[in-house]
């Protein structure tokens, strides 16, 4: 109390300079916190989004591409990279293949034999057909197109 005492003691310029000063410093305290919430808003969506691309280029869900046409064909265009059996998981066979946009997309196959003679590098438009077992997350290879003047070192 005795320091309001003090405070409405002094002249009337000083007290409109403290009250001004004081405002100016509540109006850029409030700014800073906009401006500091601001910033965190934009860096959590920045990471989330990262963090969601790097989430869908490692788990790649079994979900209708743009490619898709009737009866659930698809349809991959890209650098063939390889072409592997792998026994870790139940769908066994699968190929690599970097697609036009730059990603790298493994696809679940069913054996077939029209893969083995590609290159690594070779530009390839790759045709399958959904598994119709269900349950069964892999593709058929129904056609495969070499574009052999497209090639890439891989």
């Amino acid at each position: 109390m005795e320091l309001w005492h003090r405070f409405t003691s002094l002249p009337i310029v000083v007290q409109v300079v403290a009250w001004a000063c004081t405002g100016l410093l509540l109006l850029l305290a409030w700014l800073k916190k906009k401006a500091i919430s601001a910033s965190i808003q934009s860096a959590k969506t920045f990471v989330g989004n990262k963090v969601a691309a790097w989430a869908a280029g490692k788990i790649q869900p079994h979900l209708p591409s743009p490619n898709q046409g009737p009866k659930n064909e698809r349809v991959h265009r890209g650098y063939f990279i390889d072409s592997r059996y792998r026994s870790h998981v139940p769908d066994k066979w699968s190929f690599d293949i970097e697609e036009d946009d730059g990603g790298v997309r493994t696809v679940a196959i069913e054996q077939t034999g029209l893969l083995f003679a590609l290159r690594r590098g070779t530009y390839v438009e790759i045709r399958t057909v959904l598994s119709p077992n269900p349950g069964y997350m892999s593709e058929i290879v129904q056609d495969v197109k070499v574009f052999p003047k497209k090639n890439k070192a891989l």
